[in-house]
């Protein structure tokens, strides 16, 4: 495992299991041998991903080329925190941040545009 990891470089990191099983599929697919690694246990468990040090700019740009890891989910807009008021300025800001969130996972969904950038 040590001579392994001496070899392999950590891709991506901190992330869903979800994300991390598209993520090690997809350079599956394009004949990039990567690991996934489990780091935590239960709900609190995150993970990495490693490829080889010869494939990290091939796997790097297969990652940009199908947009993984996909963008983090955010509050959702209809629950905002409880105990803050909309109508504030930090629960109207908080309440903002959420809808746009919606907005950009929405637009992520739609083929071609989740390579315009962050909402």
């Amino acid at each position: 495992m040590l001579l392994a990891s001496a070899c392999s470089v950590e891709l991506q990191h901190d992330l869903s299991e979800d994300d991390a099983n598209d993520i090690y599929v997809v350079l599956q697919k394009h004949s990039i041998d990567a690991q996934k690694l489990k780091e935590g246990e239960g709900k609190d468990a995150r993970y990495v991903i490693s490829v080889p040090k010869g494939h990290v700019a091939s796997a790097a740009e297969v990652l940009r080329e199908y947009s993984l890891p996909g963008p983090r989910p955010r509050a959702s807009a209809s629950s905002p925190d409880e105990g803050h008021d909309p109508h504030s300025g930090r629960g109207a800001a908080m309440f903002m941040e959420a809808v746009g969130g919606e907005v950009s996972n929405a637009l992520n969904r739609i083929p071609g545009c989740s390579r315009l950038g962050p909402w």
